[in-house]
Formats: structure tokens, C-alpha cells, sequence
């Protein structure tokens, strides 16, 4: 079965309604390979971070943060993964992992439940590392 990632773009950084998402869209969601080690870039220093809610906690308070994480859910879920991504501009990419014939659909589900303007499918590979950066590859897909 082959798989793709997508992407949404989220503009601000609003720690509840990244919380939700992310909970919503990967049930039980949780650091993938729990009691290693991830960090979070803040102000030239790396935090050492141990749960998805605090990387989205801390990345939220610290607006030029940049980082990303790996999350997985329930093994039974459809995705059961999914990727947050801090951008130093202050934008969040966050995307799920989802096998090949449910793309499309999943990819307008997810713009709908985000309510980003700004998504797409790549393969295996992180987003775009800024807003100007993530709209310019979304408008090269249309």
C-alpha cells in the first residue's frame, strides 16, 4: 500500500484549536517513539520537549519557534499519523500520513476541519518551511 502526506497551512498559532486538531484528526495522538528525546528551536535555544501538547503548547507561546514533530493515534484510525511543523515565520504546517485512494478526500477534509485556504499531497517529505513558501508550492499544484 503506498502512502502520501498532506498538508495544511495554519496562518497563527492558536494553541487550543491546534490541540483539537490534532486530538481530532489522530485519536489518542502521542510523540512517535515516546521517551526519545525532541526539541523545539526557541530564541537560539533547543527545549526538550516530552508530549505532543507541550510542543504545541510551548511552540504557541513562542511565536518565532520552529520545529516539528512526528504523532501517531490509534492504530486503528484512519490516519493513525501525522506531522506539526513550527515555521519561524509563525505559521504552522500540520499534515497526515494516509494510504494513496483516500487523498483528495482526506486532503478537502482537512481543509475543512482546519479551516485552511492552503493544502496539498506530496510524498514522502516535510512542507514547505514558510507561509510564502507553502501558498507559492500550493499555487504550482493547481
Amino acid at each position: 500500500m503506498e502512502y502520501y502526506d498532506i498538508y495544511v497551512l495554519l496562518e497563527k498559532r492558536n494553541k487550543t484549536d491546534l490541540a483539537r486538531l490534532a486530538n481530532d484528526i489522530i485519536p489518542s495522538c502521542r510523540l512517535f517513539d515516546e521517551g526519545t528525546e525532541f526539541t523545539l528551536n526557541v530564541e537560539n535555544k533547543e527545549l526538550i520537549i516530552e508530549t505532543v501538547n507541550e510542543f504545541i503548547e510551548k511552540g504557541c507561546q513562542h511565536p518565532s519557534s520552529d520545529g516539528g514533530i512526528r504523532i501517531y493515534g490509534d492504530d486503528n484510525s484512519n490516519p493513525n499519523g501525522g506531522w506539526v511543523y513550527f515555521n519561524s515565520d509563525g505559521s504552522t504546517a500540520f499534515g497526515i500520513t494516509v494510504q494513496i485512494d483516500s487523498c483528495e478526500e482526506m486532503l478537502s477534509n482537512l481543509k475543512r476541519i482546519s479551516q485552511s485556504q492552503w493544502g496539498y499531497i506530496a510524498g514522502d517529505c516535510p512542507p514547505a518551511d514558510s507561509k510564502q513558501e507553502f501558498v507559492k508550492l500550493c499555487e504550482s499544484k493547481i
